[in-house]
C-alpha cells in the first residue's frame, strides 16, 4: 500500500512534483495504483529499454521513435504515451515509449508522488549488469515512514 506519513520538513518536499516530476494526471483515464510494488510493476510496463528492445520484448524500435529516450519530463512522457494508449496506463508492448532507465525513474517518481509519496530519483554505478564495469543507473528510493527504500523498476 502507499505509505501514510506526515509530510512536513525534507519528507513534503519529496512528496511534491518538481518540474521534471509533475504526473500528467490530465491525460490518462485511469487512476495510479494505490501500492508502491503496483506502481512500480505499472512504469515498468510502460516502457522498452531501447538496447534491449529486440533480445527482451522481440520489438525492433523503428528509428524514428529512438529520439524518445531523450524526452525529460514525466508530462511529455505520459503525454507521448496517452497519445498511443488512448489515456490508458496499460500500453501494448510495440507502442511503449522507447526508455532508458532514467525515463522509468521519473515516471516512477512522478506516479509516487502523484499519490503523496515521498520519493527520489538516485544515480550510481552499477556492476550488476556486466561484472567489473561499472555502468551508470537510475533507481528509485520511497520514504515508507520510517525510511528511505530502494525501488529499481
Amino acid at each position: 500500500h502507499v505509505p501514510a506519513i506526515a509530510m512536513d520538513g525534507p519528507l513534503a518536499f519529496y512528496a511534491s512534483p518538481g518540474p521534471l516530476t509533475e504526473f500528467p494526471r490530465a491525460v490518462f483515464v485511469e487512476e495510479v495504483p494505490a501500492s508502491v510494488s503496483d506502481v512500480a510493476r505499472m512504469v515498468s510496463r510502460l516502457g522498452i529499454y531501447d538496447v534491449v528492445a529486440k533480445a527482451f520484448y522481440d520489438v525492433e524500435v523503428p528509428s524514428e521513435r529512438l529520439g524518445e529516450i531523450h524526452l525529460r519530463s514525466a508530462t511529455e512522457m505520459g503525454s507521448r504515451l496517452a497519445e498511443r494508449s488512448g489515456g490508458k496506463l496499460s500500453v501494448a508492448t510495440r507502442d511503449r515509449l522507447v526508455v532508458r532507465c532514467r525515463s522509468y525513474v521519473v515516471l516512477l517518481v512522478a506516479a509516487l508522488r502523484s499519490r503523496g509519496v515521498a520519493s527520489r530519483a538516485r544515480c550510481g554505478f552499477a556492476t550488476y549488469f556486466t561484472p567489473s564495469k561499472f555502468e551508470d543507473h537510475w533507481v528509485c528510493e520511497y520514504h515508507d515512514g520510517s525510511r528511505w527504500r530502494l525501488v529499481d523498476p
